[in-house]
């Protein structure tokens, strides 16, 4: 019964987390796309950084981020800021970046393609994810009401405690005003602005093409070289699988459809129901995503070299 109920004590701070992360972190790309003018500016380098974080467990790891950075002109006033850290393979120095930002206010900029329409994505997945354990668990419809209630009341204790401290932090700023228009003046601005003359001298910035090419080049080939193994060590674990465990009769399944594509649903019946079709099926849809990372990869190298 006690195990029973552990989904349900879980919903209620997976739907309270959710909330949160898409209405603050999810609300910035909304204030912006609301109030903010739509822009355009120019990518004239890029900024990478590596940071050191520290994981749950008391190790450490090192995360590298690789963010545009952008120029454009608010009311005539030149505006230098690093945007969102994104798949910059696929960026361009000299290219055109679309931003949102309000006239007047230098600091209130932001990249369209920026990491918070994730975190709304990510709200929504924590909240549906809630709403699925509720609706799955074999209780009563007062404790599938009362139970995530009560667990999400715990849970706001912690977050009492921090709006507390947040509160403190505030009055010894000398800011004044409600907690919750505070919270959206601290995370609204901008605060990854630049002048040009840490532009200029700063490190970590790639300012010429020919060096982001370099740096592409070699993550493409990295990509390369790591598909390739992958795709060979999965060939041959398949053709293990095939020759030394399947018998005669999934051997002769297999290579009817081999030779006769249409014959997917023979196939796909015996998913599930046998351990060594499914494998090797499970395997080969595998191959076939890791053989289009290895297309991408071979197609991005041919085209920064």
């Amino acid at each position: 019964m006690l195990f029973d109920l552990i989904p349900l004590l879980m919903s209620g701070p997976f739907l309270l987390m959710g909330a949160l992360v898409y209405y603050f972190l999810g609300g910035i790309d909304s204030y912006y796309r609301k109030h903010g003018k739509r822009g355009k500016g120019k990518v004239i380098a890029f900024k990478e950084e590596t940071k050191t974080r520290s994981n749950g467990d008391g190790s450490k790891s090192r995360v590298t981020t690789v963010c545009p950075v952008i120029k454009f002109y608010n009311n005539g006033e030149e505006v230098i800021f690093i945007g969102s850290n994104q798949n910059y393979l696929e960026g361009q120095i000299g290219e055109e970046a679309e931003i949102y930002y309000i006239p007047g206010k230098k600091d209130h900029v932001i990249q369209k393609k920026n990491s918070y329409r994730i975190a709304k994505l990510i709200g929504l997945i924590f909240i549906a994810v809630a709403l699925l354990l509720i609706y799955s668990r074999d209780a009563d419809i007062t404790h599938k009401i009362l139970i995530p209630l009560i667990s999400c009341s715990f849970f706001s204790l912690f977050l009492l405690k921090i709006k507390k401290t947040m509160k403190k932090r505030a009055i010894k700023e000398g800011k004044t005003g409600n907690l919750l228009q505070l919270i959206w003046e601290e995370i609204l601005p901008n605060n990854n602005i630049i002048d040009q003359k840490e532009l200029d001298q700063g490190k970590g910035y790639i300012k010429r093409s020919t060096e982001l090419n370099l740096k592409k080049s070699k993550v493409n080939l990295f990509g390369i070289l790591l598909s390739a193994a992958m795709l060979t060590g999965l060939y041959f674990l398949v053709m293990h699988i095939y020759t030394n465990r399947a018998g005669p009769k999934d051997r002769a399944i297999i290579d009817r459809f081999i030779n006769n594509p249409e014959n997917f649903q023979e196939i796909l019946g015996h998913i599930g129901s046998n351990n060594d079709i499914s494998v090797i099926v499970y395997l080969t849809g595998f191959s076939v995503i890791i053989l289009l990372g290895f297309l991408m990869n071979l197609k991005g190298w041919l085209k920064s070299r």
